[in-house]
């Protein structure tokens, strides 16, 4: 038994797990320090990260108001009250479109901000209504979004008002009471 142990430790391998090319060379572990000044660095070195750690959760994650660039900060300027509540999903979404901003005609950019705090106003409900009108409206051919849009367009003010009221009495009857 102990020419097999001799043998592992001349060669550097224990079974199949390899030891340390350095082994011999590594210190002693009283000459590391006491064990109890060791776990002693190793908590406080685990603590440091506690702080960001925390901070990032609490936040819902992704990027905080204040780490936006000042181009950022314009461009969801609506949702500025709301930006710390917002889950990280949601965040990295608004910023892929706070991309586009820069490029946008003036009158571009004021249809955004417009539509922007719009959304903003909505309750979670009606925001998850307005989600999945969009993701049914881009299920159609784009002909067929286009020959709709333009019927909607063409339809009197007071028909669409009530098209309007249709639709959202169907999403109140859809939304499960709390």
């Amino acid at each position: 038994m102990r020419g097999r142990a001799s043998k592992a430790l001349a060669t550097g391998t224990r079974g199949a797990v390899p030891i340390q090319a350095d082994w011999p060379a590594r210190q002693p572990a009283a000459a590391r320090g006491p064990v109890k000044s060791r776990r002693r660095r190793a908590l406080l070195s685990a603590a440091a990260t506690l702080p960001f750690w925390s901070a990032a959760k609490a936040q819902g994650s992704g990027p905080a108001w204040a780490q936006l660039t000042p181009q950022q900060r314009e461009a969801l300027a609506p949702l500025a009250g709301q930006w710390a509540t917002l889950p990280a999903d949601s965040k990295r979404k608004w910023l892929e479109i706070a991309e586009k901003y820069p490029q946008l005609s003036a009158e571009g950019k004021a249809r955004m901000h417009a539509r922007m705090a719009e959304f903003a106003r909505l309750t979670p409900e009606q925001r998850a209504t307005a989600r999945e009108n969009f993701q049914r409206a881009y299920t159609l051919p784009r002909e067929n979004r286009e020959s709709a849009v333009q019927q909607f367009q063409a339809l009197p003010d007071d028909k669409k008002k009530e098209l309007a009221e249709r639709q959202r009495r169907e999403a109140a009857k859809s939304v499960p009471p709390r």
